[in-house]
């Protein structure tokens, strides 16, 4: 029948024989399936009968009652052959594409029509669409939940698409597609001279810049913006695709921090006081006011080539154990012994804390000498001591004693006269013992003889 049917037989050459079936409308439990169709699917040939019910089941029904409908519609014009897609069953449980292309059969040109159709194995098409239809849901996915602003433009600077953010952006000058991203986004008649798309076209490679945002024609905040080039498959550049990050709060930080750096600079450089900034892990000396050099005697690059252990006379053990508690804010004031060039030593108090240098965390040690003051302290101290001293052993009666001229007794605070012995016991240390003098004792005692003392 094949070499009698010369359209048949061309058919059959030009079809892609991963299988074939042949099937009779009429009779939906006749036909038959080849050895390479139940290979295709996963069986032998000899698990399965050659009946038209053996491999129908294997078909999706839906697919396979639109193959049928196809089949009865297309069998008044036996010239035209048809095609579609069918999934099929695996013996494993998976499934298996492929694309049936069938030639209707009319024996003796009879009204019976029999359906011959060619299978062609799409199960690896299949898959791959399937990957890249899921890839490019989850990269629109992706593309829509960015909450920078993508733009993606033709060679003439036209927006092809842009993603939520940008329209969130531009909101008064929707839709953005169609129009050229100067106009939209910068109010210009002609592409930016600095523009990164504009430089990314002529390189070929990926381009940055900041520009302004600019909203109702007034700039209202700085962008950054990337401009990768998309190549083709000859290597052209076919689109280019913006990526935008708005860094107006992150420009405003860096002008006040920058502002802040020059104002403790400024507090830095010429203050009388000298000052220090140290790398709190390793006592590093940062830098040096100029009042700190000449101070301590040492010129600038010398002085920031040293370490502060170098200087303070305490171990390095203990300095690094201080510079701590200043980096933590437990203690601000120290007081410290600091050996000056010429081996000096001083006795100076340190005010330190934390500060942020160029994103560093360094502390900042402001010195003021106070040798002069430490040793009037110390003199004073040692002067306390003395007198606390003198004062344990001496107690003196100071002022005017009221006297009488003839019995000597003393009038005391309260207008009480006490004798002159009672007087003194009680308002100094001394003791009395009594006796006689030599012309007292002949006075009282003129029979007695009286040796006075050499």
């Amino acid at each position: 029948m094949v070499k009698q049917d010369g359209p048949f037989f061309d058919f059959v050459q030009k079809g892609a024989l991963d299988g074939i079936w042949y099937w009779d409308p009429e009779k939906p439990d006749v036909g038959w399936a080849n050895t390479r169709f139940w290979s295709l699917l996963g069986y032998h040939a000899k698990e399965k009968r050659r009946l038209g019910s053996q491999w129908q089941t294997l078909v999706d029904p839906d697919d396979w009652r639109a193959m049928c409908r196809q089949a009865h519609h297309c069998g008044d014009d036996p010239d035209h052959p048809f095609e579609m897609v069918l999934s099929c069953r695996h013996k494993d449980g998976s499934t298996v594409w492929v694309r049936g292309r069938a030639f209707v059969i009319r024996p003796d040109k009879t009204k019976s029509r029999r359906i011959l159709c060619i299978l062609t194995d799409l199960t690896l098409q299949k898959l791959a669409e399937e990957r890249l239809k899921s890839n490019r849901t989850l990269t629109e996915a992706v593309f829509d939940s960015i909450q920078d602003g993508i733009s993606v433009l033709d060679r003439e600077f036209t927006i092809i698409t842009v993603n939520p953010a940008m329209k969130k952006w531009y909101a008064d000058t929707l839709p953005l597609e169609g129009k050229k991203c100067y106009q939209v986004y910068h109010g210009q008649p002609r592409a930016c001279e600095r523009c990164p798309t504009r430089r990314a076209l002529k390189s070929g490679k990926l381009e940055m810049d900041e520009v302004p945002m600019i909203k109702q024609g007034k700039a209202v905040g700085t962008l950054e913006l990337y401009a990768f080039p998309m190549l083709d498959e000859a290597g052209r550049i076919e689109t280019v695709v913006e990526y935008v990050r708005d860094i107006t709060a992150r420009k405003q930080a860096e002008s006040l921090l920058k502002e802040r750096e020059r104002l403790f600079r400024s507090i830095f450089e010429d203050n009388c006081s000298a000052m220090l900034l140290l790398d709190p892990s390793t006592g590093t000396i940062v830098d040096a006011n100029p009042s700190a050099c000449a101070f301590y005697g040492y010129p600038r690059p010398v002085l920031t080539d040293m370490q502060i252990m170098q200087i303070n006379t305490l171990s390095r053990e203990a300095v690094l154990k201080e510079m701590q508690k200043a980096e933590s804010e437990e203690r601000t004031y120290f007081d410290f012994r600091h050996r000056l060039a010429d081996g000096t030593i001083r006795d100076v108090e340190v005010f330190s804390g934390p500060v942020t240098i160029g994103g560093r965390s360094l502390l900042c040690s402001v010195i003021h000498d106070v040798t002069a003051r430490k040793q009037a302290e110390r003199e004073k101290e040692q002067l306390i001591v003395k007198l606390q001293k003198a004062l344990s052993e001496v107690k003196t009666l100071r002022g005017f004693l009221p006297i009488c001229a003839s019995c000597k007794k003393i009038r005391d605070d309260k207008g009480y006269w006490n004798r002159i012995e009672t007087y003194i016991r009680n308002h100094s240390e001394a003791q009395f013992s009594h006796g006689l003098c030599p012309e007292c004792a002949r006075k009282l005692y003129p029979g007695l003889t009286i040796e006075t003392e050499p």
